[in-house]
């Protein structure tokens, strides 16, 4: 997803959510069906069958359209975040700066770099294989603070992809990373990485 779609889709999003100044939910209305257990859980992945399995939830939302959408996005977002997760983290913990949080403008400009090129590997290394697995919805009542009470909508979302596809992107990013590091001459980052890459060879060759 680029800046301009991503920056377009929360702003529509601002505009469909519900207040915050909602106090409780007052009454079910309506829901798609039985609650399935993968929408009971609060694990946000989960492995079986050579898939892995991401859920994502939102709620206090105007549109049912628009919070299907919205979930199902964000579960997708959840794949792209895995793929590099072992390179946010080697440099979230190896990079010099006031803060180790890259994604702290008090990293400074060397923190904020390196922010940016690992969003360049996350759009590079895409996972392919990614489905949508299945929806759950409920529909409610609830009452705002002022006493206004408006009709909200919660949605689960859950997607799979291929673990070997999974991986492989994984490996990708990975080595990315590894070339980043070394680029930055950021020695830690790399042995961590290179270590987090030889973990992954060893996984998919199991």
């Amino acid at each position: 997803m680029n800046a301009v779609i991503k920056k377009a889709l929360i702003a529509v999003v601002a505009l469909s959510v519900v207040g915050c100044a909602a106090t409780k939910r007052e009454s079910l209305l309506e829901s798609s069906g039985s609650k399935p257990g993968w929408a009971t859980t609060d694990s946000e992945s989960e492995e079986r069958d050579g898939k892995v399995y991401f859920r994502a939830v939102v709620d206090r939302q105007r549109s049912l359209d628009m919070a299907m959408s919205r979930a199902r996005a964000q579960a997708i977002g959840k794949v792209a975040e895995r793929v590099v997760l072992n390179v946010n983290t080697a440099f979230a913990e190896n990079t010099q700066g006031t803060s180790n949080d890259i994604d702290d403008a008090s990293a400074g400009d060397s923190g904020n770099a390196i922010r940016r090129e690992i969003i360049t590997i996350s759009n590079a290394r895409k996972v392919t294989g990614i489905a949508s697995e299945a929806t759950y919805w409920e529909k409610y009542m609830t009452t705002l603070s002022n006493g206004e009470e408006v009709v909200a909508y919660k949605v689960h979302a859950l997607v799979s992809v291929p673990k070997k596809a999974l991986q492989q992107a994984q490996l990708r990013a990975t080595e990315d990373g590894v070339s980043l590091a070394k680029k930055k001459n950021n020695a830690e980052a790399a042995r961590v990485l290179s270590e987090s890459l030889d973990a992954l060879k060893q996984e998919m060759n199991q």
